[in-house]
């Protein structure tokens, strides 16, 4: 006998494929308009959590707004330190690169075999033109920093509020379940992730720190080109575990061997990877028991962060990894110990054995009749 199946689709089902097209088009359309403000609140945010345990720390012993300036005028004194650094050794670069080609187009100009091409072509002149257009990295500092100084100034204003207010954000949030058990369970769960992503991120930070710190000080005494830069550049990489020394440290090492001496590059390229190893250790003995998304999500992150936002992007999209990673951490923990609580309360009040206690897992309400039945 043959029968005909036929799919009836409802008026309902036409509604909600239409309703969901229509929400993810104005979620585009929000993220696309709104990717800014968002960029500034979600870096405030993770700066405000970074920079929490300091300042709870120092508010143990001053009133918290005194604890919010001992806090951040040092911080900001350091990036303004760093950043005047970097841009003095760039300053340095270019000025040397300035008189470096025309001497260089004089030299060729001298030579005996290119000698003749080289003033027909008029290189003295063409590679002076070239020298004088070459900009030094400190105007466009200068101008970057006209034109994004509000942005800057909004993204410190939001991390201050979220320092002084993110508590009572936190309680207003959970004022907004009703339920006890819900607020009880989600706060529970929200605040052993942002535990442990705050414990992984400021670890993170602080190794980025050490190891910017100890590249600038041999750089130095290497006598490297551009030595704050360089270790700039090794510290940021330091956030992404297993490999971000190490990739930054290979073409450092051979920098340093063509403008040094092999034997110095060598002995780079084995620094590096044994700050590399030593960082992942520490990583992980400063971490345990904290959030662990994985090397892999971390360099993904890391990657895309800084594509949107640069080095800020970058961190942000590693805290927001390991965040995610935490919350998925809590909850399957919260849910293991409600299993466990739900079995021991029917084995305990039903006589029931441990095999029977394992199924009741699978039976919603069992424990709550098993409680009532002795009454």
């Amino acid at each position: 006998m043959n029968r005909e199946v036929r799919l009836v689709v409802g008026p309902a089902v036409w509604v909600m494929v239409f309703a969901c097209v229509v929400v993810a088009l104005l979620a585009r359309y929000v993220l696309i308009a709104g990717h800014r403000p968002l960029g500034w609140a979600l870096a405030a945010i993770t700066a405000a959590a970074a920079l929490e345990p300091l300042v709870s720390l120092a508010a143990r012993h001053v009133r918290r707004g005194l604890a919010l300036v001992i806090v951040l005028v040092p911080i900001l004194a350091l990036v303004g330190l760093v950043t005047w650094g970097a841009v003095r050794d760039l300053d340095g670069q270019v000025r040397q690169l300035k008189r470096n080609i025309p001497a260089a187009a004089r030299t060729v100009e001298r030579s005996e075999r290119f000698g003749d091409a080289a003033r027909d072509f008029d290189l003295t002149g063409k590679a002076g033109d070239f020298a004088a257009s070459i900009r030094r990295p400190s105007s466009r500092v200068g101008e970057e920093a006209r034109g994004g100084a509000s942005t800057w100034v909004l993204t410190l204003i939001l991390t201050v509020f979220a320092l002084g207010w993110g508590p009572r954000f936190s309680e207003a949030a959970l004022r907004q379940f009703r339920d006890e058990a819900t607020r009880s369970r989600v706060a529970r769960v929200v605040g052993t992730a942002f535990e442990r992503s705050q414990v992984y991120v400021g670890v993170s930070v602080a190794l980025a720190l050490v190891v910017g710190l100890a590249a600038w000080v041999t750089f130095t005494l290497l006598d490297l080109p551009a030595p704050t830069p360089l270790a700039l550049v090794v510290g940021a990489a330091s956030i992404m575990p297993r490999i971000g020394i190490a990739a930054t440290g290979v073409p450092i090492a051979v920098f340093s061997g063509v403008l040094v001496s092999p034997g110095v590059g060598i002995a780079v390229g084995v620094g590096a990877a044994l700050v590399q190893i030593g960082h992942d250790l520490a990583l992980g003995r400063f971490t345990r028991g904290a959030a662990d998304p994985g090397a892999a999500l971390i360099v993904i992150s890391v990657i895309l962060g800084y594509e949107l936002y640069g080095v800020g992007g970058a961190v942000v999209a590693m805290s927001m990894t390991v965040m995610g990673s935490a919350l998925v951490d809590a909850l399957a923990q919260e849910e293991a110990a409600e299993r466990e609580v739900m079995a021991t309360a029917v084995a305990s009040a039903g006589g029931l054995g441990a095999e029977d206690a394992d199924e009741a897992d699978h039976l919603p309400g069992i424990a709550a009749e098993v409680v009532r039945e002795p009454e």
